[in-house]
């Protein structure tokens, strides 16, 4: 033990082993809603794709969230950890797949004589995994507002789906 501190030479020397292994400090980035900047780069984050983009840039290793998986035939199966950078990836991907995909896919615009143009509807039916939260990402990136509504399906129609063979 180190009389100073109460730490064992072994506690002492694996710090400083991995203290070169650390990932840089978190970067926290500045949100405001509220004020105008002149200068896009003074701009703090707006939006949502704003912040999946900041931590992209100044957070790329930190770690975005620990996705479950369901066992496969009775074995555990390890979750995901996904990085900042990997979720901005997927981000990415799902809006060239939307693009490419969804036909009439466009952003609200103001038409010449100053009408808000809306493009058309967009419904997502996915699980609550990780996979709807990228999806919502991409289609506010892309400028196609989303809004939630959720959806608790009644006997009938989970029967009529075959998700379920019998109701308690």
């Amino acid at each position: 033990m180190d009389a100073q501190d109460g730490r064992s030479k072994f506690a002492i020397m694996n710090e400083m082993a991995s203290s070169s292994e650390k990932e840089p400090l978190f970067r926290r980035p500045r949100i405001d809603l509220w004020n105008q900047f002149e200068n896009p780069a003074d701009s703090p984050i707006r939006s949502l794709p704003d912040l999946v983009r900041f931590n992209a840039k100044h957070n790329p290793s930190h770690l975005f969230c620990v996705q479950a998986k369901a066992s496969l035939n009775g074995v555990a199966v390890a979750p995901t950890r996904i990085t900042f950078l990997e979720f901005h990836q997927a981000v990415r991907r799902c809006c060239r797949w939307i693009n490419e995909n969804v036909p009439n896919t466009t952003a609200p615009a103001l038409t010449e004589s100053g009408e808000l143009q809306k493009g058309p509807s967009v419904a997502l039916l996915l699980e609550s995994d990780i996979g709807l939260f990228i999806h919502l990402v991409a289609l506010l990136s892309l400028g196609i507002p989303v809004n939630f509504l959720r959806f608790v399906a009644s006997r009938t129609v989970l029967l009529t789906l075959g998700r379920v063979s019998s109701y308690p």
